[in-house]
């Protein structure tokens, strides 16, 4: 046989192969189709069968709700079930509101109106595995149904948090302090106008919501529990500091003295008033000293001072300004406090009730212009600013400035040698009615005073001092009527 003809034999060999093999796929996939046709309309016929008859109205099998199987569910069981939720709800449900103050609000499962809703639930529990007419809804339905898989679904319940706004925002309102911003105005190298900045109070509502909103949206599954919500404070600073209000390096508190001048008469009142007044606003720039008679100025009835008792050359007289001491003797102790140095300083000739109402001997210090002034220096990184306050019969003097880390010992004041005061002395005068008296001064017991005063800053001494107080025993006086 010829090549020719071997090769023509070859060609129609694989072309009979060929057509043999096509046919046999074709068979195939006809084969294939056919099966598959039969077992898709045999899972609708199921499928179908199933919606119709034995889940026709109800929850597919294998719907789990917040834990539980409701499969096949109706409507009504759904309701039921939804009943039973929200009897358990009611028990378990409770939030309290607890502020800084102590004060609680406690609301209950009524209040917050909290409950699951049935017709939602039934809904969106209902479509799972639905509709057949789309392919999501025939791959669930063939999940649910034939192969037996469960499908978890969870739901919250829903709530009010009106009321617990309502009971913060109130709460807010009644407790809400606005910061104050520093003002430090001068003129005349005086301070005219001041206030040291202070932060505001404010309640944190917003983040006592948060929790609240989380409460009920934990797992439903895990057992609900009362809940107890703290609501803090949150801190709201100025918008002007005193650093920038004022270019001295004021910036702070750096000590603070306090008297009672209680069972003042009323001149002594207006003198002290009136002192206090002209050292309110001082200014004492680093470096220098302070001196009482400089920056009160002239204490006489010209400048608006009236008649009041005070203690010169050994008798108790009436005096333009007495009562000025008062003030005399706060600052010295805002200037101990602040640890300053005291360059003068001179106590009374006799222990004055005044200021010993709310302090033990020796925390006095006496003026007497020109000859005794009571002087401190001012030895900190900043101006000094000396603001005086009274409120009812309390005197403060407060100093302002920059801290620079030193801390002031002030001692317990130690008094010993007390001898009491002389004989009541009785003096004829005849300027007064015959019978009548007149107290002019009034005893006191003597005694010896001192109380130790120490200032230190990183482990070095500053200041070391003891002030020592003699009083001397003082005679009450009558004048007594001859006229």
């Amino acid at each position: 046989m010829s090549p020719e003809s071997l090769k023509d034999k070859k060609q129609h060999k694989i072309v009979h192969v060929t057509k043999f093999a096509a046919s046999t796929l074709l068979r195939s996939v006809i084969f294939a189709i056919i099966f598959a046709s039969i077992i898709v309309v045999s899972v609708g016929v199921y499928l179908t069968y199933q919606y119709s008859y034995q889940y026709n109205d109800k929850l597919l099998p294998g719907v789990i709700v917040n834990g539980i199987d409701l499969s096949g569910y109706t409507k009504n069981q759904v309701d039921q079930f939804v009943t039973t939720q929200n009897q358990q709800l009611q028990e378990a449900t409770a939030l309290t509101l607890q502020y800084p103050d102590g004060e609680v609000a406690t609301f209950s499962a009524s209040i917050l109106k909290v409950a699951y809703q049935a017709e939602p639930i039934y809904k969106k529990a209902y479509l799972i595995g639905r509709p057949l007419t789309n392919l999501r809804g025939l791959l669930s339905a063939i999940s649910q149904i034939i192969l037996k898989q469960k499908t978890y679904l969870t739901v919250f319940p829903q709530y009010s948090l009106s009321e617990v706004e309502n009971n913060l925002m109130q709460k807010y309102k009644e407790t809400y302090t606005a910061p104050q911003d520093a003002l430090f105005t001068i003129q005349n190298k005086k301070v005219v106008a001041f206030q040291i900045d202070k932060p505001g109070e404010s309640l944190d509502t917003k983040s006592a919501l948060v929790e609240a909103k989380q409460y009920f949206q934990q797992d439903p599954i895990k057992p609900r529990k009362p809940i107890v919500i703290s609501v803090s404070t949150i801190i709201v600073q100025a918008k002007i500091p005193m650093e920038e209000a004022n270019e001295l390096g004021i910036v702070e508190e750096i000590g603070r003295g306090v008297s009672n001048f209680a069972h003042s008469g009323p001149p002594r009142v207006f003198n002290i008033k009136l002192v206090s007044s002209r050292i309110n606003g001082t200014l004492v720039p680093k470096g220098e000293i302070f001196s009482f008679i400089a920056s009160a100025g002239e204490i006489s009835s010209k400048t608006g001072y009236q008649d009041g008792y005070a203690i010169i050359s050994g008798q108790t007289v009436l005096s333009d300004g007495g009562g000025v001491c008062q003030e005399s003797t706060t600052l010295f102790r805002a200037a101990l406090n602040a640890g300053l140095p005291i360059v003068a300083w001179k106590n009374h000739s006799y222990r004055v009730r005044y200021y010993e109402n709310d302090s033990k001997p020796g925390f006095d210090a006496t003026v007497y212009a020109p000859r005794t002034d009571f002087k401190f220096k001012n030895d900190t990184p900043a101006h000094i600013l000396v603001q005086s306050s009274i409120s009812g019969t309390i005197l403060t003097l407060t100093f302002y400035g920059k801290k620079d880390g030193r801390v002031a010992t002030v001692s317990e004041s130690r008094v010993w040698d007390v001898a009491p005061p002389p004989e009541v002395l009785y003096k004829d005068d005849p300027t007064i009615p015959k019978g009548q008296t007149k107290q002019v001064d009034f005893s006191a017991w003597g005694a010896k005073a001192a109380f130790d005063y120490k200032v230190v800053r990183n482990g070095e001494v500053l200041q070391e001092r003891t002030f020592t107080s003699v009083y001397r025993p003082w005679q009450a006086v009558y004048l007594v009527g001859t006229m």
